[in-house]
């Protein structure tokens, strides 16, 4: 089974159910990623969620969440998957940006002895990845993706050398906009600092460390400049006090702001609707080819996975997905590098809805996407399946 490529998901939950609304019933096609997404579009009470992924372990480590779900409650759960260090909710300034990072004995024990009370509720696969990883385990799965291990180099190395300790502690701790702005301002000036900044964010180390090189292969232009560009107006526009994605990038745990599948009001509604998560091994393409024509979604959720595809395998998807929507179906999903929208979709098939995914791209909490597309199935789409067979004929 393959390594985690992520140990927790890396969109911003709440934009994705306000662009995905009104999920009540509704029947959801959702990459698994890091899983925490698929089970916020649960709670929201869709009828069926149908969490798909190619990388066996990013299924394996849904299937151990879910299973947590159903198992602890809610202080537990946080303690075992890695978000607190303890059950009871962090007290405004507790954690500290220059705390250790990694857990006491006592607390990887902790999580252990949770995890067996978790295991009973897995399948045969997901149970054998577990059983051989109680590291992993011990340490918070939040931890242990390929991703985050980037980013715990990212704060280890490079945090402290653009701003000192107490001068991140004090924005996250809740400045004005004009405080943030001033702070910005006065401490990241200097040639070294940006340079630092566009060389984490290069595609060299983010590709080659931090994600995959497969997934920076389509962007153009300066990668590293749109990225700093997003990280200005999350730490600017937007209060680093409420992100919980940036406290987790400074700090390594979140605070008493939780992405929203994480949040102890939203626990028992994902637990309640468990029973509607189905997983499945494989990538979108094969599920797409390999399941009845007959079954249709009304919700998409897409995580950046354009980003890995050329042009015309996103048209192709594209064609697909429209002809496996439901009526008045709509997509999601991310750009972080390359652009991929539905002007690259067969004709008739999707709408884009660019005032709304633009609105919802200006309160994105994570800062990592250049780009948000929201898309509705057309009611025509005749002219979608023709258009991608007529690209799969050799030409004359």
């Amino acid at each position: 089974m393959s390594h985690l490529l992520y140990g927790q998901c890396w969109e911003d939950a709440d934009r994705l159910v306000e662009a995905l609304a009104p999920l009540q019933g509704s029947r959801v096609l959702s990459i698994a990623s890091g899983g925490e997404n698929s089970l916020a579009l649960l709670a929201e009470g869709a009828s069926q969620v149908v969490a798909i992924d190619r990388h066996p372990a990013q299924i394996a480590l849904l299937a151990l969440k879910a299973a947590a779900y159903g198992c602890l409650d809610p202080g537990d759960l946080l303690v075992f998957l890695g978000a607190w260090e303890q059950s009871e909710e962090p007290a405004a300034g507790g954690l500290s940006l220059a705390g250790p990072q990694s857990s006491s004995p006592a607390v990887g024990l902790h999580r252990l002895e949770l995890y067996r009370r978790c295991r009973e509720q897995l399948d045969a696969a997901s149970l054998r990845f577990w059983d051989r990883q109680p590291q992993m385990i011990g340490a918070g799965v939040l931890q242990a993706g390929r991703f985050e291990r980037y980013l715990a180099r990212f704060r280890r190395w490079i945090v402290p050398r653009l701003a000192d300790p107490s001068g991140w502690q004090a924005l996250l701790e809740g400045l004005n906009a004009e405080e943030r702005s001033a702070w910005f301002q006065r401490r990241w000036q200097s040639r070294g600092q940006r340079l630092l900044l566009h060389l984490v964010f290069s595609r060299l180390l983010l590709g080659g460390l931090g994600t995959s090189p497969q997934q920076v292969l389509y962007g153009k232009g300066s990668q590293s400049r749109q990225l700093v560009e997003r990280l200005r107006h999350a730490l600017i526009a937007l209060d680093p006090a409420e992100n919980p994605y940036l406290h987790w990038i400074l700090r390594g745990r979140f605070g008493a702001h939780l992405p929203r599948a994480l949040r102890p009001e939203v626990v028992p509604l994902v637990r309640r609707n468990l029973a509607a998560l189905r997983l499945q091994t494989t990538s979108l393409e094969t599920y797409l080819a390999s399941t009845h024509p007959s079954e249709r979604f009304d919700r998409f959720n897409l995580s950046n996975l354009f980003d890995y595809q050329s042009p015309l395998a996103t048209a192709e998807l594209l064609g697909a997905l429209r002809r496996r929507s439901a009526p008045g179906g709509r997509l999601v999903c991310w750009n972080r590098h390359a652009d991929r929208d539905c002007r690259l979709a067969p004709p008739a098939s999707w709408q884009d809805q660019a005032d709304l995914a633009a609105e919802l791209h200006r309160r994105d909490r994570v800062f990592f996407y250049k780009r948000l597309v929201v898309a509705d199935a057309r009611m025509d789409w005749s002219l979608a399946g023709e258009v991608c067979d007529q690209r799969r004929r050799p030409a004359a």
